[in-house]
Parts: C-alpha cells; structure tokens; sequence
C-alpha cells in the first residue's frame, strides 16, 4: 500500500513538474504569449461587458456617480449635448476639483459617439487593454501564462469590483497608466539597451497622466521615479529625459489651476474635502453620502456655499488638521481601519468585514504577504512598490474598497509567482530525499 501510494505522489509531482515546466516553454515563444494575451482579453471582455451591461440595465446609480464626467451629458434628452461636447475647450473642460484632462477625455468619448455610456465603453476598452498588457508582458518577464492570466480573469470578475464598469469612474484609466508605468520599468531590465530611452519617455509621459487623472497615485509616481534615478543613475541623460517628458505633461494642471486662483494648487481642490472624509471620527471614513446624513458635518459644509474651489479646499484642510490634533489617537485607530477596507468591505462602525468580502480577501491578503519575502527579485519589487504605495495613500487619506482595484491584478500577479516558487521548491526538496 505504502508502495503504491507512493507511486502516487510520485506521478502527481511529475504532472505538476510538467506542468510548470510546459509553462516556462511556451511563455519564451512570442507567437504563443500574443495569442494567449489575446484570448485571455477578449475573454476579460466579454466578462466586464455583462457586468457593464448589466449596472446601465439597473440603473441604481446616475451614471455620473463620482463627479468626473461633466463634459457628458447624462441627459439623453439634451439634443444639443453632442455638439456642446464636441465644440469644448481644456477652459470648459476644466473642473477646479476634477482638473480637466480626464473631463476633457470623457467629454471626447461622448462626442466621438453621441452615447452616454460613451465612457463606460472606453474604461471598458481601458480594462481589456492593460489586460493584454499584463499577459504580453508578465508572461516574458516571470516565464509564465497562467499567472497573468489567472490575474487578470480574476480582475475581471472580482464581485467588489463589477459595479465600477457601469458608470463614471477613474479607476480603469488609472489602473491603464499604472500598468503601464510598471511594465515600461520592468522592460528596461538590469542591461540598458538602445531603446531604454523610448521606455524611460513613456514611463514620464504615463506617470503625468496618471497624476492628472488621480493625484492619489503621488506616491507611486514618487517611487517609481526613485527606482528609475537609483537603478540607472549611470545613464543620468536617460533619467533626465524621462522627469522632463513628466513635467512637461504635468506642468499644465498647476499653472491652469493658477490662472484661475492666482495661488499654486498641484493637484485639484479635492484633496481637502478627502482628508477631511478620511479624519472625521463621526464619520468613520465613509463616502460624502453617509457622512450628508450627520448634522455636524451638515453645519460644516453649509459654510462653503459662498467660497470658492479654492477656498473650500483650504477650509476643509484646515478641519483635517483639527480632527488630526483633537484626537490624534482615534485617528491611528482609524488608519488601522482604513488599511483593513483597502483589502475588504467594512461596514461604517464595524471592525469586521463582511463574511462575502472576507472569504475573497483574507486568502489573498495572506499570500501577498508571503510574496514580499521574493522583494529580492526586481521585477517583484516594482510590482510591490505600487501596491504598498497605494495602499499607503488611501490609508492616510480616505480608503474604500473600490480602490484596491487598480493594483489589484499587481497583487495576484504576485502571489502567483510566490505560489509558484513554493511549488517548484516543495518539488525540488522531494527530488533530493527521493
């Protein structure tokens, strides 16, 4: 019996080594990862569309939720609208609490189709495309398919995440330019080649982009800009090239914002308001809606009526640095909380998260933290850098689940390579008693 089950190990070891090493082979042959990646993402596709299709159906929600698309007309009656979106300018496109670059890009979608799930249609285009990227590009550099893959099918289908493709939002263009940045620098590699300079240019030019459309990717930009400047500092004209190439982009929302206040604002005005949201103790963090339902912050935003984008901001600053020095250890207590709905949904006053929730993202959680002991490997180290950035700044500022998702494919994609390294390891200690 001993005998035979043994035999049975043996025959499983040797189809998982197959397996992995089949993996490997095929993830070297151009061809067969441009294939896979497009499969995998018209397959993502297909999954996003049902959900898309099916939060437009429900309506629960104006499609404007978040405040980002005042370009589109969500009136479908609003005859003229197509043709006020397609005669606007970057001073109609601008939004003191929006900036207007991705205005402008939602305002651009609707007048292209004259539809107003026009921007539902292009974070979906978004989404499907920083798939392919994750699978063409992981693919070669971790010598696997089926971890890209599995990444972005679970990105794809991840139930905190379905309700964020039938409206409005940021996330897809901010998680397009974050994969992006990431895979440039994980392309460049330790020997710099001739084509280091186009890869260090786009890396600048996404990274601009990135911080017009969510100013909570600060951090990120910073790290990645710190890992270009030490890894290559030898090729300082490189480096140099790829900063200029991000303040050249960059540079237009701080000076339009000047025009308009005659005051140096680096990102938008709605930093304030999020601070504020992320230190109010009453509040528990929770969205602007829940905290319109407590009368003290009621009386506190009456007082903005009569001021200014500006103005408001400085207000709402200063109230943060109030919540932040009457009870600076609530507010530890509540950075813990915020960091918790990062990873999973916690109700407001609640310190436990949903069951649903909980059961998709402590086994997730627990991986990735395994895989940060692979922080040696560069590759997995960028990817981890934009993950622990992220997750940083929403824990200072304001957190809620939806969040996590544009990193959330950076995150399985590194519990895959940890898993994958714990099997081949567990596989080679086998072969040596054996």
């Amino acid at each position: 019996m001993n005998t035979i089950k043994g035999r049975g190990w043996m025959q499983e070891d040797n189809i998982v080594s197959t397996l992995v090493a089949k993996d490997k082979q095929l993830s070297s042959m151009f061809k067969v990862r441009f294939g896979t990646a497009i499969v995998i993402s018209v397959v993502c596709l297909l999954i996003v569309n049902f959900f898309m299709m099916r939060e437009v159906s429900l309506g629960q929600y104006p499609y404007d939720i978040d405040g980002w698309g005042h370009l589109v007309p969500v009136d479908q009656a609003n005859t003229s609208g197509k043709e006020e979106a397609c005669n606007f300018s970057l001073n109609d496109a601008y939004n003191p609490e929006r900036g207007f670059l991705l205005p402008a890009i939602f305002g651009t979608a609707y007048c292209l189709t004259g539809s107003v799930e026009a921007v539902q249609w292009m974070n979906l285009a978004l989404h499907v495309l920083s798939c392919f990227i994750i699978v063409l590009c992981f693919s070669k550099q971790f010598k696997s398919l089926i971890i890209p893959s599995v990444a972005v099918l679970l990105w794809s289908i991840w139930p905190a995440y379905s309700y964020l493709h039938g409206y409005y939002f940021s996330e897809q263009i901010g998680a397009f330019f974050i994969v992006l940045a990431v895979c440039l620098l994980i392309s460049i590699g330790k020997e710099v080649s001739g084509r280091a300079l186009w890869l260090m240019l786009g890396i600048g030019l996404s990274l601009a982009v990135l911080l017009h459309v969510r100013a909570s990717s600060l951090l990120f930009v910073l790290g990645i800009f710190g890992l270009v400047a030490w890894w290559y500092k030898r090729h300082l004209g490189k480096v140099l090239a790829s900063f200029a190439a991000f303040v050249l982009i960059y540079v237009s929302l701080p000076i339009v914002n000047y025009q308009h206040f005659s005051a140096f604002i680096p990102f938008t005005t709605q930093g304030g308001f999020a601070l504020h949201e992320g230190t109010y103790l009453p509040g528990d963090d929770l969205p602007a809606a829940a905290l319109r339902k407590i009368p003290e912050f009621n009386e506190r935003e009456a007082k903005t009526v009569d001021m200014n984008a500006y103005e408001r901001d400085k207000y709402w600053k200063s109230l943060a640095i109030q919540n932040i020095a009457d009870d600076p250890i609530g507010q530890i207590e509540l950075l813990f909380k915020k960091a918790m709905r990062f990873w999973a949904y916690v109700p407001g006053y609640s310190w436990v998260p949903t069951t649903k929730s909980l059961v998709f993202a402590l086994p997730l959680f627990v991986v990735w933290l395994l895989s940060l002991t692979l922080l040696k490997n560069r590759n997995i180290l960028i990817i981890n850098m934009a993950v622990v950035s992220t997750w940083a700044m929403h824990t200072l500022i304001h957190s809620e689940y939806r969040y996590s998702y544009v990193v959330f494919p950076l995150i399985v994609v590194s519990c895959g390579i940890w898993v994958l390294r714990f099997i081949e390891t567990t596989l080679l200690k086998k072969q040596v008693r054996d």
